[in-house]
């Protein structure tokens, strides 16, 4: 296995993507956590950095006490952008920080709605997520109501999407111990 990558700043960061932002699909990074990033790349620079060259975050792993690891990989053309996202887009363009290739697969249009995606949010966030009934019931079966609840209202979208994506009733259900196994702590089911 390789190691994941290991940036000191992200200057050094924004050199690498320079050199290996069109050639390289997709690499491990060390991100290193609060509290720890006068040792290396933290996570809001490292994203701040690979959005400016259309790569973009995904999927992490813990690692130790110091870091964890983030995958980043380049945007594909027809990618959502997240309110967060475009938020960093925003202030990157009025910085000069964006490149060419960072506005590659982005809908300049979305600066122009972001005062409206921004109020949507606020009001769905008020309103909550909407859990489906197959999902309470599993949730209050198996006394992981109280997790789901105390998740980030981003996290609940995701799980909530991730489980009423499923076709048939035992992938929802099967998704549904998957994540309530997440929300115990199971580093089985990430």
């Amino acid at each position: 296995m390789t190691l994941p990558l290991d940036f000191k700043t992200k200057e050094a960061f924004r050199v690498w993507l320079m050199e290996n932002h069109e050639r390289c699909a997709g690499s491990d990074i060390f991100m290193y956590k609060k509290g720890y990033q006068h040792l290396g790349l933290g996570y809001e620079d490292a994203v701040r950095t690979a959005l400016c060259y259309g790569w973009i975050d995904s999927v992490t792993h813990s690692y130790d006490e110091v870091k964890f690891i983030q995958y980043f990989s380049q945007r594909r053309e027809k990618s959502n952008w997240s309110l967060s996202n475009i938020k960093r887009m925003k202030q990157l363009i009025e910085q000069g920080e964006m490149t060419e290739y960072g506005l590659r697969y982005f809908d300049q249009n979305l600066l122009d709605q972001l005062d409206e995606l921004i109020e949507r949010d606020r009001l769905e966030k008020e309103k909550g997520v909407e859990v489906p009934d197959f999902f309470k019931s599993v949730l209050e079966e198996e006394n992981a109501t109280e997790l789901f609840e105390k998740t980030a209202f981003s996290q609940q979208k995701m799980f909530v999407a991730y489980i009423s994506d499923a076709k048939k009733e035992q992938t929802k259900l099967n998704r549904c111990m998957k994540v309530i196994g997440i929300l115990r702590g199971d580093k089985n089911n990430l």
